[in-house]
């Protein structure tokens, strides 16, 4: 047995009138119903956005400040203070470590007693034992900075010789001192043979006294001078001797002092150094709270997973109680000139089955001035407990999510479509 298709040519211009009339007719006939339909037939307009509902408050989102292998200290539901570690990258170091670090630095390096650095270079050497990266080469170079002071100190105090230089001034200037006193004797003795040779210098011209005699007189009156001024030259070279020493004492204390005081410089300068290393390491591989609350994993990161730079690795909420709902909703730019205050907003929470547990209804409460990334930020009206078009109220939850629509008013279907072929025009050419 077999089976064909019979081919029929329709000829448009044979056919009675009657058929081609009807068959026109009711053709427009159909299209008048269904322009009427999609015309009178209202649906709601609405414009649709992610939600998202905060009941402790709306969480802050911890990001890495780096790439590496995190190493979580804080667990899911921690609590948690302003300050605490909560996570490193690709460093293994502790809370009480980095205490040590920050009392080092703030405190023991704040006012450093050059006097008495062992204990100092003991906490030092210590500290270096910690895994503080770049940080370790600064220690280690304050380590030698205080080691060359512990040896300039030792090595090159100059206290003993300097005491020396003192005895010796102190001696000459007693010589001095000696010389000075006798000259003045001198000088007394001397204005008396002065005297005595004026008059024997009237007793000699009338023949008073022997020439000899007189020639001794003279001689005396010479030698004594003669040991004045010797005297003098004495207290003078003593005198320039106490001034050699005194350079020399203030040479050996200046040069001294110009090292420790270069070296105390260089500790100083090396502790700026420390503690712009120790900011750059906060800031690398360190992740604190900067707030009182709690922590959440949402992101399913787990310990020692590798993360990159700016991924989001935590959640931190307030634990203030009686803290107020927060609820955010972003909707797209397109349309939002038409959001206004009091609009209705129908919520499909994810954590819960809308068929089982219902809508959840709520109310714009505002909506942001500006955008960002092409998203307005909608504020809604929400209370605790959340209750659903099926009067049921939602278990307690920290954070509630789900797809929002603000419905802006009613519009017929034939608008809707025509909206929809003309702003997604480029969509549907490709077909």
């Amino acid at each position: 047995m077999s089976f064909w298709i019979r081919k029929y040519k329709l000829e448009l211009d044979k056919l009675p009138f009657a058929v081609l009339g009807k068959s026109t007719g009711v053709v427009v006939l159909c299209i008048i119903i269904l322009a009427a339909i999609l015309l009178l037939l209202p649906i709601q307009d609405t414009i649709k956005g992610e939600v998202a509902i905060y009941t402790d408050g709306q969480p802050l989102t911890l990001q890495a400040p780096s790439s590496g292998f995190l190493n979580i200290v804080k667990s899911e539901q921690d609590q948690i203070s302003r300050g605490d570690l909560i996570a490193t990258i690709e460093v293994d170091v502790t809370a009480s470590a980095l205490q040590e670090m920050e009392s080092l630095i703030y405190n023991d390096l704040a006012a450093i007693d050059f006097n008495n650095a062992d204990e100092l270079y003991d906490k030092v050497k210590e500290i270096s034992n910690h895994d503080f990266r770049q940080i370790k080469i600064e220690l280690y170079s304050l380590l030698d900075l205080l080691t060359q002071l512990k040896i300039l100190r030792r090595a090159n105090d100059p206290k003993e010789l300097i005491n020396t230089l003192d005895r010796s001034i102190q001696v000459k200037r007693e010589q001095v001192t000696s010389f000075g006193q006798l000259s003045q004797s001198h000088e007394k003795v001397l204005a008396l043979l002065k005297t005595q040779l004026e008059s024997d210098s009237t007793l000699y011209a009338a023949g008073g006294i022997s020439e000899r005699a007189y020639l001794d007189r003279q001689r005396d009156y010479i030698d004594k001078r003669s040991i004045i001024i010797e005297n003098n030259l004495r207290k003078q070279q003593k005198t320039g001797e106490i001034i050699v020493d005194e350079k020399e004492k203030f040479a050996l204390a200046q040069g001294h002092r110009s090292k420790l005081e270069e070296l105390k410089l260089r500790i100083v300068d090396q502790v700026s150094a420390i503690r712009s290393s120790y900011q750059s390491y906060l800031d690398t591989y360190v992740i604190t709270s900067p707030i009182n609350g709690f922590a959440s994993l949402p992101f399913d990161i787990v310990d020692q997973e590798m993360i990159t730079a700016g991924e989001n690795i935590m959640l931190l909420s307030t634990s203030t109680s009686n803290q107020e709902v927060q609820s955010e909703m972003f909707v797209d730019a397109l349309n939002a000139g038409k959001i206004e205050k009091d609009m209705r907003v129908r919520i499909g929470l994810s954590e819960f089955n809308q068929r089982e547990f219902g809508i959840y209804y709520t109310t714009v409460q505002s909506i942001s001035e500006v955008a960002q990334d092409g998203k307005y930020k909608i504020t809604l009206d929400c209370s605790l407990p959340l209750k659903t078009s099926y009067n049921v109220s939602l278990p307690h939850r920290r954070s509630y999510n789900g797809k929002g629509e603000i419905m802006i008013g009613k519009i017929n279907l034939l608008t809707k479509i025509s909206r929809e072929l003309h702003f997604n025009r480029s969509k549907y050419a490709s077909l």
